[in-house]
């Protein structure tokens, strides 16, 4: 596959996930598929159409599958769909938690830039 994550970008856990998230959907977005992960399709009824959808599908699954550590494979085994897939790797590590974001603002209000910090450094000590 000509647009596949390179093994050192690929899904390790919450530290990179919001990276992670933007390549596959850009690789998904490429090739016309980001509906597979977005929406719960149903299969459609003409025979050329059947075939189509389940090939579009399978590749949409490779691409996930491609593009995470092996150790997060039984996460997702199971799973029969690419939106599945996707919201289970979702729920994993995307943080939409009130608290956490309340902590990271805090976080933010209290830590002081000293002389010496540039704007990098003086982030890094929120993370």
């Amino acid at each position: 596959m000509a647009a596949s994550v390179k093994v050192e970008d690929r899904l390790d856990g919450a530290n990179n996930f919001r990276a992670w998230k933007h390549r596959v959907t850009v690789i998904l977005e490429e090739h016309d598929l980001l509906d597979y992960v977005e929406k719960d399709l149903p299969e459609p009824e003409g025979v050329e159409e059947k075939t189509k959808f389940r090939k579009e599908r399978a590749k949409v699954k490779r691409i996930l599958t491609e593009s995470i550590k092996d150790n997060l494979i039984p996460y997702i085994s199971e799973l029969r769909t690419p939106k599945a897939i996707f919201d289970a790797l979702a729920r994993l590590y995307e943080s939409k938690n009130t608290s956490r974001k309340l902590t990271v603002r805090n976080q933010l209000r209290v830590t002081k830039m000293t002389k010496n910090d540039t704007i990098a450094t003086y982030f890094m000590k929120m993370s």
